[in-house]
């Protein structure tokens, strides 16, 4: 959720176009989320699934895409009811050992972190939402060093108070991989995270941690 908001695993039906020339459409609806973390009163279900879409072109070592995504919220009272809205757009990049990606996102009720976690103040109105990531990374022989980056921002409601909810997420890591076998990894990273408030109150973590990785 540092530069994204997290979607965890929807249930969804969705329908892909054809491959035109690189390009493919994607439209499609999924199992609708409730709100998390607002005093929206007891929980209600959704009455009506979620809708989203996407386009993306693959051609060659370049890749875009660009994402939307709705739904409409039921809270305990109809005063309590808002719709979400959000979208992102990016890319990867790759030039023979280079790779580069970067992504941008903005929402409104969507929350931040995880999908509709925060996205309104328990009252039916909207937080807006947005953020971005970036990642570089280059590769010699068998070892590959890579920086991320990624910051997720958390506005207040229109005429919600200040406090100690999130305002922003932010972090990097710098890391080492090194393959020893096609499927043998080891690695070192370290990573700094940094939290603040609307009211101005800040938490920070750095962490450095090795380790190794088995795909099979």
């Amino acid at each position: 959720g540092l530069g994204y908001i997290y979607t965890d695993w929807l249930a969804q039906i969705n329908y892909t176009t054809p491959d035109f020339s690189g390009l493919k459409f994607t439209i499609g609806i999924f199992d609708p989320l409730e709100p998390v973390g607002t005093p929206t009163g007891a929980a209600v279900p959704e009455s009506s699934p979620g809708v989203h879409g996407k386009v993306a072109y693959t051609g060659g070592p370049v890749y875009l895409s660009a994402t939307v995504i709705t739904q409409q919220h039921e809270g305990a009272t109809d005063a309590q009811d808002f719709d979400s809205f959000g979208f992102d757009v990016g890319g990867k990049l790759t030039f023979g050992a280079l790779e580069f990606l970067a992504w941008y996102y903005q929402g409104e009720g969507m929350g931040t972190t995880a999908f509709y976690l925060l996205g309104d103040n328990g009252a039916g109105d909207e937080r807006d939402s947005d953020g971005f990531l970036a990642q570089i990374t280059y590769k010699f022989g068998d070892t590959k060093l890579g920086l991320n980056y990624g910051e997720s921002n958390l506005d207040l409601a229109s005429g919600e108070v200040v406090s100690d909810l999130v305002k922003t997420n932010k972090k990097y890591t710098l890391g080492v991989y090194h393959s020893l076998t096609e499927n043998f990894t080891l690695l070192a990273e370290f990573t700094d995270v940094n939290a603040e408030a609307h009211s101005g109150n800040e938490n920070d973590s750095n962490n450095f941690n090795v380790g190794a990785y088995l795909s099979f």
